[in-house]
């Protein structure tokens, strides 16, 4: 099945949702209650994470399951997510008369650089997580070519791990944004647009032991326990849990997510109703 969001992460989220309805229907006995937690803005802020976490929805939660695209991997660790915005402000002029200006971009390219030579060459690295990620993934600056640019900004992702955490990377952006301002009429100003810490559940928990018994009757042996770079939503729903909290991270899905071929196996997406329906029904009895 094709079409944006397909794999990351509405075919999860389908699967989770007919399995609830199939348990219902069918007079299912279960020793507790199933609760759906759907979400907005996973992707930029986890504010729907955040809001549910707030009132109180996980209070009460023995076992958390993602339906993120893990296919046949069992995630229960996972990095830091740090998105950031560096402003630059300068005096537009027209390029004639540069004198008269002062132009944004500059300040801007000096901070890129550094912040390119600080975090490409961290060394950082986690033996479940792999290494720490740096990304200058948008910048804009100037409205046209004959004239000098008054504004500039660029945006920028960082994957973090436990021993290069979020707040030591804006330690060092606030350190390199504060030399660069040092200097005359450079105005640079740093945005945090999202900060989410890495997440780290129970390796051998229950759910990740059950969880990986039922897929492996779909997968086989290509079921493993694994860490990965990208972030969910665990990173709001496991503030204050233990380090061994039941969390597991399964869903159908593949590497198309963000792409504009974005697909997942129409098999796959199918298996994961039963195999939901299975975790529910044997977790809670």
């Amino acid at each position: 099945m094709y079409g944006r969001g397909a794999t990351d992460m509405k075919s999860g989220l389908a699967a989770m949702v007919i399995a609830m309805i199939e348990l219902k229907e069918s007079g299912a006995k279960l020793n507790g209650r199933v609760r759906l937690l759907a979400t907005i803005a996973e992707e930029v802020g986890e504010y729907g994470a955040k809001q549910l976490t707030d009132e109180g929805y996980m209070k009460d939660v023995n076992a958390l399951v993602i339906g993120e695209p893990s296919a046949y991997y069992l995630v229960y660790t996972h990095m830091g997510s740090l998105d950031i915005r560096v402003t630059s402000t300068g005096k537009a002029a027209h390029s004639s008369m540069p004198d008269e200006g002062f132009n944004a971009i500059e300040p801007l390219l000096k901070f890129l650089d550094q912040a390119t030579e600080t975090f490409k060459n961290t060394g950082a690295s986690d033996p479940e997580l792999g290494d720490f990620i740096f990304n200058i993934t948008t910048i804009e600056g100037g409205t046209q070519v004959n004239a000098i640019p008054g504004s500039a900004q660029a945006e920028m992702n960082f994957r973090t791990v436990p021993d290069y955490d979020n707040e030591k990377v804006l330690t060092k952006v606030n350190g390199i944004i504060n030399d660069i301002n040092k200097q005359s009429n450079n105005d640079l100003k740093l945005e945090i647009m999202m900060n989410l810490p890495s997440v780290k559940a129970g390796k051998d928990s229950e759910i990740i032991k059950l969880t990986e018994s039922i897929t492996k009757k779909y997968f086989g042996d290509s079921v493993q326990r694994v860490g990965i770079a990208g972030t969910t939503d665990a990173a709001m729903f496991l503030d204050g849990k233990p380090d061994d909290y039941d969390m597991v991270i399964s869903g159908p899905g593949n590497a198309t997510m963000h792409k504009i071929d974005e697909s997942v196996p129409k098999d796959m997406y199918l298996n994961f109703i039963d195999i939901y329906k299975e975790i529910a029904s044997r977790y809670l009895n």
